[in-house]
């Protein structure tokens, strides 16, 4: 059976009971119903799968099995039908709100959540059962409908309600899950985080005409004019009074609607002070492709198809170049709207010839080492305008580009590892260095402290190599792993820094190491627990390594709860796991926004080996911190939903080997494992994975999340105790939050980890 497009569009017009909100928003059930015919129209949804939340009917003659009302529990409603209807069966899932909506801010440092206000919402202090979580919502979908591509358009406010102002309740839904793999889910919000929507800002029209394909909502892609989620939200940008927003989660290129009819724009050439019998030659250039038109007179008109390669224009009375009045000479014309060129003739004969503008593009400049690339990639187009090059060290290539947006990308042995985003002005020769300095003080601490090879810090010959990397949490991680993984005294040039020893272990310890990198001058307090109770304690900075802070806490074996608390920031809670001779290494990397980024490894502790697995120490003696660093940047990838699928021989050989039951760390065969299902590959690598579920059942059976990927894959599972360390195993068992040591309420829907904000009381002093 063909998979169908399915929608679901919630209207809020009227919030009868709301005390705290405007109770009436003019105009939002006429812009629903401008997209549900979109949606029928245009996208040819039959309106058997168009989920309809509306108090007040737009469609009298939609079908009353897909007609809800907009209070939560409708709302909810009408989200288990579409799933049950729509699981594995669905192609493209468009989701619409159109009503009040908050931003809900943990802490002015921190990303917040998008909650949408149901028609129910009557005040903030009693109203937290009456709101619907935009991630979680997502995930659920991503989850549990399967198809290619989720798109939600959200006109609403973000204005910031803080923790302890409202509290937005789980969804509690329970829904079965699909097995047709992962879809992209982008988001399109009519305004930016932390500020109310504008009052006839003009979204919902200009949203449509977008999604019609008007001006550069489109791009030509491979042959034919697609609508594209990104060029969508920039056209409608252009059109609205106050800033919106996207985000993207998954690689696929959001290709809306095939626009079928394209027309040209007119171009309209006047010129000031020219006579009705004076000759011009106008000359069009597009990919130099030049096009000759005479004209007479001062007035033209000639239609042209848009191109995001643009158009140059040379004006010539008398065979010398009149001066472009408008738009503004080098400006980047690109004809997808109508555009007016006015020139002159008064100035020609009393001003010199212009100098040519000199080319636009970049001085890359050289570098050491060998296996350090380039590469430039159009931002708006995705097409490389180069092949991967490298410039020897001490020397400088020009690479011409026109003006416009770019991207410059740092490959280390064929993999990026750096990207840089800009836009070039016309004439700009911009310098650019592939190797630039971090900005990061922790990193530039690091670094400091480490021998260079080829320009770059070489931490340690079990890396094979120097480090390219600017990731402050990776850098982290290596500095943890080498007191964990092997005796200090065998990393020459790690092993002197003053970080934690773990000679003191005996069978059967276990013990959490956190390290943090606080790019902020600020205290950091660690808590221990497996409830709401939590036990603080400070971490200590490292001598010699600036904004590096630790700390080593012996753990029962079991499930536990790592707090971190900051200074004005609730306290942030994840999810560990203590087991028998491993070592949870736990990793912040605080920015200087407040921002945190984690990653977490269960990691095998060297002085315990002897009661580990043999394949344990074979593995660890052969990689040592390579795999490490490999299993760090599949955490990022994974984070950002992106193919953990090896790219080259190295990594098919990691890829081998955790699978198979190789592991330094339990955590990558499981996030491969969901990867799969999130790519519909279960199935195609059923082999494999059955041999993978084995071992993890056999090394790591106390995991909840190895009983997660064995429910996945229709394998038996034991009981389970604690939180699952990975948020997606949450999401793909629903029956976890049940058993949950802190309330799902608090759920952190942006991580990759299971982990809670404000769900703990923070120590004294950091309220």
């Amino acid at each position: 059976m063909a998979r169908l497009p399915r929608a679901l569009i919630i209207a809020c017009e009227n919030y009868l009971r709301g005390e705290d909100v405007a109770p009436q928003l003019p105009g939002t059930l006429t812009a629903a119903q401008g997209f549900y015919d979109w949606l029928v129209k245009s996208k040819l949804v039959g309106t058997n799968e168009i989920y309809l939340c509306c108090d007040d009917p737009i469609v009298p003659a939609h079908p009353a099995n897909r007609t809800y009302k907009a209070n939560r529990a409708d709302i909810l409603t009408a989200i288990a039908d579409l799933v049950d209807q729509g699981r594995d069966e669905t192609s493209e899932l468009y989701v619409y709100f159109s009503g009040h909506g908050v931003g809900w801010e943990v802490a002015p440092q921190q990303r917040g959540l998008d909650v949408l206000l149901a028609s129910d919402y009557r005040k903030r202090q009693i109203s937290g059962g009456c709101c619907i979580k935009v991630d979680e919502l997502r995930g659920d979908l991503r989850n549990c409908l399967g198809g290619e591509d989720h798109y939600y358009f959200l006109d609403a406010c973000r204005n910031v309600m803080k923790i302890g102002e409202i509290q937005p309740a789980d969804l509690g839904l329970a829904l079965n899950l699909a097995s047709s793999g992962e879809p992209t889910t982008y988001v399109l919000y009519s305004t930016r985080f932390g500020e109310a929507a504008k009052v006839n800002s003009g979204f919902a029209g200009a949203l449509l005409q977008g999604l019609n394909g008007a001006g550069r909502a489109k791009q030509k892609t491979k042959g034919n004019w697609w609508v594209r989620f990104d060029r969508l939200q920039k056209y409608v940008q252009a059109h609205v009074k106050g800033k919106t927003d996207l985000s993207k989660d998954g690689d696929r290129d959001g290709l809306i609607l095939q626009v079928q009819t394209v027309q040209p724009s007119p171009c309209t050439v006047t010129i000031d002070n020219a006579s009705a019998t004076d000759q011009f030659a106008l000359t069009v250039q597009i990919n130099e492709m030049p096009m000759q038109f005479s004209i007479t007179g001062a007035s033209f008109e000639k239609s042209l198809m848009p191109t995001d390669d643009g158009y140059e224009f040379d004006l010539k009375f008398n065979g010398r170049s009149l001066p472009r009045l408008a738009p503004p000479p080098g400006e980047f014309i690109d004809l997808f709207e109508p555009v007016e060129l006015r020139y002159t003739t008064t100035i020609l004969e009393s001003v010199r010839e212009e100098a040519p503008r000199p080319p636009a593009g970049l001085e890359v400049r050289g570098i050491a080492h060998p296996d350090i690339t380039v590469r430039i990639r159009n931002r708006n187009t995705g097409q490389t305008a180069t092949d991967a090059f490298r410039v020897p060290d001490g020397g400088v290539e020009w690479v011409p580009l026109s003006p416009g947006p770019w991207i410059a990308e740092t490959l280390q042995d064929g993999n990026p590892v750096r990207s840089e985003e800009f836009t070039l002005e016309p004439g700009e020769r911009r310098p650019l260095d592939p190797l630039r300095e971090p900005e990061s003080r922790v990193q530039q601490s690091i670094i400091a402290s480490l021998p260079r090879s080829l320009g770059l810090p070489d931490a340690s010959e079990t890396l094979q190599g120097p480090i390219a990397e600017q990731d402050t949490a990776l850098w982290l991680c290596i500095l943890g792993a080498s007191r964990l993984i092997d005796n200090p005294r065998n990393f020459s040039k790690l092993g002197p820094l003053p970080l934690a020893t773990f000679d003191d272990l005996q069978k059967g310890d276990s013990v959490v190491y956190v390290l943090a990198g606080l790019e902020a001058n600020s205290i950091a307090q660690v808590g221990v627990g497996e409830s709401a109770d939590v036990k603080w304690q400070p971490l200590n900075p490292v001598d010699r390594l600036e904004g590096v802070q630790h700390v080593r806490m012996k753990l029962s074996p079991g499930p536990h709860l790592i707090s971190l608390a900051l200074p004005g920031i609730p306290p942030v809670t994840y999810a560990t796991y203590a087991l028998p001779n491993r070592a949870a290494l736990m990793v912040f990397d605080v920015k200087s926004s407040g921002q945190i980024d984690v990653r977490q490894m269960l990691l095998p502790v060297y002085s315990l080996f002897q009661y580990l697995d043999w394949q344990v120490r074979e593995r660890l003696e052969i990689e040592s911190l390579r795999l490490v660093k490999y299993l760090t940047l599949a955490q990022e990838r994974f984070a950002n939903r992106h193919s953990l699928a090896p790219a080259t021989p190295v990594e098919q050989e990691h890829w081998d080997s955790m699978l198979s039951g190789k592991w330094i760390d339990a955590l990558f065969a499981i996030m491969a494992i969901f990867e799969a299902a999130r790519r519909g590959k279960t199935q195609e690598m059923a082999e494999p994975m059955g041999e993978a579920i084995a071992n993890l059942n056999r090394f790591f059976g106390d995991l909840p999340d190895v009983a997660a990927v064995s429910k996945l894959l229709g394998h038996p599972s034991g009981p389970t105790k604690g939180a699952p360390l990975l948020l997606e195993s949450l999401q793909r068992v629903p029956d976890f939050k049940a058993s949950l040591p802190l309330s799902p309420d608090f759920l952190d829907y942006n991580s990759m980890w299971t982990s809670w904000f404000g769900a703990v009381k923070p120590p004294a002093g950091m309220a």
